[in-house]
């Protein structure tokens, strides 16, 4: 199993990773609520995931619809992304 966390999500939680990881036992993927990444995606989901980035489709949320990922309800400002350094300056 990986567990996948976007740079530009700084908020993240080792909770929210671990809870990620559990969640994706048994199945092929875990996500949260808000889509793909963060995201826990176990070794079974890697033919998925390979078939398409080699036909050329790289949406990692196309691929999920088709994983039918366990889905994590979760709170938003700990998913929210930051871009630019004035996103951090706006939290504070």
């Amino acid at each position: 199993m990986i567990v996948v966390l976007p740079t530009d999500m700084p908020h993240v939680t080792a909770e929210l990773l671990r809870a990620l990881a559990e969640a994706a036992e048994g199945a092929e993927a875990a996500v949260p609520h808000s889509g793909p990444l963060p995201g826990a995606y176990c070794r079974s989901a890697l033919p998925l995931l390979e078939q398409r980035i080699a036909s050329g489709d790289l949406a990692l949320y196309r691929a999920c619809i088709e994983l039918g990922p366990r889905v994590l309800q979760w709170d938003e400002e700990l998913l929210r992304n930051v871009n630019e350094p004035g996103d951090l300056q706006e939290e504070n």
